[in-house]
């Protein structure tokens, strides 16, 4: 948008304020630009009589372009206002704010109010005077003749079409969480989340399940590692080389905790509890199993040790955080970048040590043993050698 260009309201759509709901429920989301610029609109409506410059706007409200746009988008993504552009015009669909009963009882919008006021303030806002005396009110079935095989739609429902509001099943998400015995970390702050996954992605309640139950650390969802597994894939396997690939696989093969129970078994060591607590440490992060995978082995590899350096693993993972990387293609495609970025150094070094080590998994035989059973035998001797390819490939 810019100052010159124009804008009208829609006709006949004229919209009433409710001040009550609008200044409990929306202004701590919507913030003072936005919520002043959606009440401004509400009293210039004119029928699309008129024709209007957004540089009227920006002289009225007193603020920049910049600021103008974003308080228009928080009034769209909140279903106060739809924008429609043709050429340089465009025409305003102001909408009318839910009530406050409404507002509260819709999960996105009560949880994004909660993030704003807190829970305490958001309780109070909740609470209702329970009616005395008998219910006496006739169902809209025994007022009015319908098919009988027909429904009537919820004022609920159309309410988050009205709004804009993205539709999710979060009582049928919870119940099944409940059943399952998975819990949230931060309710508001995840059930926020949920919605904006479901909205961006399209997936149903039950998809983004399966796969908060597959990215769980432990028995609590990870919002992160659930967008970390929505987001596509910007290294396929066909990108990365046949020892890469190998190591790729081996990375998606295991959990986590099984990955270095069995990397452990592999030099006759045990599971340090400080390591356990470093897997968590690295899921916090949002880095899922195949990536955190990758890390271990990584970090394992560059030490003449059964133990993990800890400092070091937590520094790769924290750079692949930074990076987005989320699955172990893309770790090990990274790897081959600090690789390559090493062995150029040691190019451009003038006095090189003998005993430095590159950025590279050193994927040695003696860091890789064999399991016990003749099956598994055969398939780590197998991967032992391509380690070792991918260890000779680097020199």
């Amino acid at each position: 948008m810019r100052p010159n260009q124009t804008y009208s309201y829609l006709r006949k759509s004229k919209i009433s304020l409710d001040s009550i709901s609008l200044a409990q429920c929306y202004l701590p989301i919507l913030g003072p630009e936005a919520f002043s610029l959606y009440h401004y609109l509400v009293s210039q409506y004119d029928n699309g009589q008129e024709t209007y410059t957004f540089s009227h706007l920006l002289n009225h409200l007193n603020m920049g372009m910049d600021r103008l746009e974003a308080a228009l988008d928080r009034l769209c993504g909140l279903g106060l206002l739809q924008l429609y552009r043709e050429e340089e015009h465009t025409t305003l669909l102001l909408r009318p704010a839910l009530p406050r009963d409404r507002f509260l009882r819709q999960p996105l919008l009560a949880g994004l109010l909660a993030q704003r006021i807190g829970e305490p303030a958001l309780e109070q806002l909740q609470e209702q005077v329970d009616p005395v005396g008998e219910n006496i009110s006739k169902s809209f079935s025994a007022v009015f003749e319908m098919d009988g095989q027909s429904s009537p739609v919820s004022s609920q429902t159309e309410g988050e079409r009205e709004s804009g509001i993205p539709h999710f099943q979060l009582e049928a998400f919870e119940s099944m969480m409940q059943r399952e015995q998975y819990h949230f970390e931060d309710r508001s702050s995840d059930t926020v989340a949920l919605y904006q996954l479901a909205d961006k992605t399209g997936q149903s309640w039950m998809d983004l399940y399966q796969l908060a139950k597959k990215t769980a650390v432990g028995r609590t969802f990870s919002m992160k590692r659930l967008a970390q597994q929505l987001r596509p894939q910007q290294v396929k396997e066909k990108d990365l080389t046949a020892q890469e690939q190998a190591v790729s696989r081996e990375a998606k093969s295991h959990s986590a905790k099984e990955f270095l129970v069995l990397l452990k078994q592999n030099r006759n060591a045990q599971v340090m509890p400080s390591e356990t607590a470093l897997l968590k440490d690295l899921a916090a992060l949002g880095l899922l199993d195949e990536v955190i995978n990758v890390v271990v082995l990584y970090t394992l590899n560059r030490v003449d040790s059964a133990n993990i350096n800890e400092t070091y693993a937590k520094k790769v993972a924290n750079d692949f955080s930074y990076k987005g990387i989320h699955t172990s293609e893309e770790a090990v495609y990274a790897l081959r970048t600090l690789r390559e970025q090493g062995r150029s150094d040691k190019k451009a070094s003038v006095a090189p040590t003998t005993n430095q080590r590159t950025n590279i998994p050193e994927w040695s035989k003696k860091e890789v043993k064999t399991e016990k059973t003749a099956e598994g035998q055969a398939k780590m001797a197998a991967l032992r050698e391509q380690f070792q390819a991918l260890e000779e490939g680097g020199d």
